[in-house]
């Protein structure tokens, strides 16, 4: 969904809000917005033209057609040695061919060409295998063959293919904080709220946190050459058999992906392929947590579980109505395209948990909002970076912010390390940038 299409959403909503009272008014009270507020723009949503329009769109689909298209162009950029551009549109081609077709065979072998002429041999060796596993025509298999024997021979020639180094690890782990050193407690006041404090002296360059998201998405610009599911680079992706929008660097991550999440967003995703919708896989993941409606307390801090999620902040108190009703909005537009998807209504009892999942839907829409990290891609040297995606981090939410921090977050894939950046004392607050 561009943000164009958005803004036209929300201002059909607004324009239909025949009782401004119940969302629009100036007071600042906490928790203006209860599930019967979320069921009257649902309501109001399903009768907008902006939205309908969107909705009745229709849906790319795996199209043979469509794939000798991006083939074509692919074939002009090899030629004349473009190679990225040709690798791009290769890998468009395999995500539009159809299964087990003879076109999806020969978009691989075009790939494997590409990545012949760029060392990647391993990769390349992959995509013949490939090929030659859905129909790869026979009169072209004896060029294929010599390709596949050639790439075998040299293969021990290639450099090792990173994205990043390898991910450091907490050497004293927290026994209370799972992606805590022991340096770092969980304190809590009124005038910093839930923040961090050193418990011991640290050292500057100190590894003091390491997390893997609890969800993240992947930037659409980001997607021909970045796994959906680790966010990993990867140059011979394979797509999803479903919709023409995921692409993965491997069958594990493909599978992961589908179990998790993925074939709750696989009908809808492309509809919202401009603005990713990442609170919505905060709630699909969150569902299929075992403590989604645990309130017990205990002394862990756990980043795979719900309750930490749910338990961050959103500041709904300090927002404007008109960032209040949005996330309404998004929250209803959330709730209608799960609502569409058969398994997930039988799987979450959708008739009896509907004021549940709205609920949540609305808080996490909230809650990306307020907690949302941009995961950094670095370029050579770190001068510079760029941002490949969207994840949600329990634990590193709670770091406060400051112009001048003491620590810095550093990205690998989409596992965020926390170093610090100075030398900090015990009892001193550990702060991060916000950007």
């Amino acid at each position: 969904m561009s943000y164009t299409s958005q803004a036209a959403i929300l201002k059909d909503i607004k324009a239909m809000l025949c009782e401004p009272g119940l969302l629009i008014n100036t007071s600042h009270t906490v928790q203006r917005i209860d599930v019967n507020c979320i069921d009257y723009v649902y309501k109001l949503l399903t009768k907008s033209r902006e939205f309908q329009k969107l909705m009745s769109q229709s849906k790319p689909v795996k199209s043979n057609d469509t794939s000798v298209k991006y083939r074509m162009s692919g074939n002009e950029m090899y030629r004349n040695k473009i190679y990225l551009k040709a690798l791009k549109y290769y890998t468009r081609s395999i995500n539009f061919a159809e299964n087990k077709s003879s076109y999806l065979g020969l978009a691989y072998a075009n790939r494997s060409a590409v990545l012949f002429e760029k060392k990647y041999y391993k990769e390349c060796l992959e995509d013949i295998e490939r090929a030659l596993e859905n129909k790869y025509p026979d009169h072209l298999k004896q060029k294929l063959l010599k390709r596949q024997q050639e790439a075998e021979h040299l293969k021990k020639t290639q450099k090792p293919l990173h994205y990043h180094h390898i991910t450091p690890r907490i050497i004293n782990k927290n026994a209370l904080i799972d992606a805590a050193s022991d340096a770092l407690e969980i304190q809590i006041n009124e005038k910093f709220g839930r923040h961090i404090v050193a418990t011991k002296d640290i050292k500057i360059g100190d590894v003091i946190a390491v997390e893997k998201p609890f969800a993240h998405l992947l930037f659409p610009k980001n997607r021909w050459l970045h796994c959906h599911e680790c966010l990993n680079l990867c140059y011979n992706m394979i797509p999803c058999g479903e919709c023409t929008t995921a692409l993965y660097c491997s069958k594990e991550c493909r599978t992961k992906a589908f179990t998790s999440y993925h074939r709750f967003e696989c009908d809808f995703v492309e509809y919202f392929h401009k603005h990713p919708l990442l609170f919505m896989k905060m709630v699909v993941v969150g569902l299929q947590n075992s403590d989604i409606n645990s309130n017990a307390a205990d002394n862990l801090y756990c980043s795979n579980r719900f309750k930490e999620i749910k338990a961050l902040t959103t500041n709904e108190d300090k927002k404007k109505d008109e960032s209040l009703l949005l996330a309404a909005a998004m929250a209803s537009i959330g709730f209608y395209c799960l609502k569409s998807n058969q398994n997930f209504s039988l799987e979450f009892d959708l008739e009896n948990n509907e004021s549940l999942i709205k609920e949540l839907l609305y808080k996490c829409a909230l809650n990306e909002n307020c907690n949302g990290f941009f995961v950094a891609k670095y370029h050579e040297h770190r001068s510079k970076s760029e941002h490949i995606g969207e994840a949600v981090y329990s634990f590193i939410s709670l770091f406060n912010h400051s112009c001048v921090p003491n620590c810095d977050t550093y990205f690998y894939g989409s596992h965020v390390v926390v170093r610090a950046r100075a030398n900090i004392k015990k009892g001193d607050q550990c702060m991060i940038s916000y950007g």
